[in-house]
């Protein structure tokens, strides 16, 4: 998996600024799925998360969702 080698930032883009790529990408949000208990690969939703700050709010979303 790619290392970012600084600090994120909320309007950090995944693609453009970070340099993640589609492969790499992927894996991360079978992490985070891992991690938080929620689906991301086969949410529509997830196809409009360009930074970093939009990937975090729809995580708040998520499990906010799965908690009620």
């Amino acid at each position: 998996m790619k290392r970012v080698q600084r600090d994120l930032r909320p309007s950090d883009r995944i693609v453009q600024d970070l340099g993640i790529d589609s492969l790499a990408t992927l894996e991360i949000l079978l992490a985070l799925e891992e991690r938080f208990g929620v689906a991301l690969v086969d949410n529509p939703r997830t196809a409009g998360t360009a930074t970093v700050g939009d990937l975090v709010a729809l995580l708040d979303e998520l499990r906010a969702d799965r908690a009620s």
